[in-house]
């Protein structure tokens, strides 16, 4: 609603004042936001464990990042589609003052458009969800908003355009929302606000990115150019892409499962200590040594993710039906973090590994921590 009202307001305000009084209002509305903020009592994550350090905490996010490939299908499909959606943004004014020839009360107005056609497509949007899956309906907004820039692009009469404009809001808040969901569907609790700030990286990167290249374009070959450029741009990208499924409705369990056992110590490790190895054992039917090894790449993506920095699987040369997973973490907290970020859907992906294990044998697991010299003193 905000989308629908505001711009309307600030093309009004801007004709008969000036921008200057825009931005002061914008300004202040933030005194709004500060105040729930400041009043905001969020529940916080119980934890024995110290927090996380910085640096540290974001090599994680990335750890997660790299190794999570269903949102990396996402920031891919939001990549394709932010650079060439950043054309109409970008170029939208320069269209108002120089294609149309009119002011800021125009220029709002069709603002309002693309806010109306939001508040209308997020009206829709469930009924959508119910009938097509996220692929259909990105890839079906993605070409809504192409048709939409070529119409800002080459037509002139206003009625026509302030449809075009209903159309962006329409296919902006489609992907937009899509696409945010699919991301959110990926992320356990420890880790999403780092992996939404990916998303959001890449949805501003690809925003601001877009509008220097876009900018160039259009100094050489004229706006109504750089929008058909876009549009058909936007248009290959929905095959290029297409074979990145987004998936339907698949909901990951990320409950926290604890069934990792506690470590074996005989002495209390200091939480900075490390690097951490665990090593664990697996005697496997020999004529299931193939099916292991596969089903284990899952198992290294899932300790990737959650944190550990290196994984390797072997088998002992003496007897190739046993075998040694060895991964690492940074830091003996770090390990014990390992511990609270597996969830559900962490143990069915290692319950589908062990399927494949000699019958009435058990993993064996071992942790081994760095020594290093001690520093001599003066």
């Amino acid at each position: 609603m905000s989308r629908t009202i505001g711009p309307a307001i600030a093309g009004v305000l801007v004709a008969a004042v000036g921008a200057w009084l825009v931005f002061i209002l914008n300004a202040l509305s933030y005194i709004g936001i500060l105040a729930v903020l400041v009043r905001w009592r969020r529940e916080r994550r119980k934890s024995s464990l110290p927090a996380e350090r910085f640096v540290s905490a974001i090599r994680v996010g990335l750890r997660f990042v790299t190794h999570t490939r269903a949102l990396q299908i996402v920031l891919i499909r939001g990549s394709a589609f932010f650079v060439f959606a950043s054309a109409a943004w970008s170029l939208f004014p320069l269209i108002v003052r120089r294609e149309l020839g009119m002011g800021p009360e125009i220029y709002g107005l069709l603002l309002t458009c693309i806010g109306i056609g939001a508040v209308g497509g997020a009206l829709l949007l469930p009924r959508a969800r119910a009938r097509f899956s996220r692929d259909a309906l990105v890839a079906g907004a993605s070409a809504l908003y192409a048709v939409a820039a070529l119409m800002l692009g080459h037509v002139q009469n206003l009625p026509l355009l302030a449809v075009a404009m209903l159309a962006t809001g329409v296919a902006w808040i489609s992907i937009l929302s899509a696409l945010q969901v699919a991301a959110q569907m990926t992320l356990p609790a420890w880790v999403r606000a780092r992996g939404l700030a990916a998303f959001v990286m890449v949805f501003m990167g690809g925003m601001a990115l877009g509008s220097i290249l876009w900018g160039q374009v259009a100094a050489r070959v004229g706006i109504p150019a750089t929008l058909t450029i876009a549009a058909l741009g936007m248009a290959g990208a929905i095959g290029l892409t297409w074979r990145f499924k987004l998936g339907r409705h698949e909901v990951l369990d990320f409950t926290p499962s604890s069934h990792w056992p506690a470590p074996v110590l005989a002495e209390s490790p200091e939480p900075d200590s490390g690097p951490v190895m665990v090593t664990i054992e697996y005697r496997v039917q020999p004529d299931k040594r193939a099916e292991f090894v596969a089903a284990m790449q899952s198992v290294r993506e899932m300790r990737r993710r959650n944190g550990a920095y290196f994984w390797e699987l072997f088998h002992d040369s003496a007897d190739p039906s046993r075998f040694n997973e060895c991964f690492m973490d940074e830091s003996w907290v770090e390990h014990l973090r390992q511990h609270e970020r597996v969830s559900v859907a962490d143990r069915e992906i290692q319950q589908r590994a062990k399927a494949f294990m000699v019958e009435g044998t058990a993993t064996k697991s071992s942790h081994w921590l760095a020594d290093r010299q001690p520093v001599a003193k003066a």
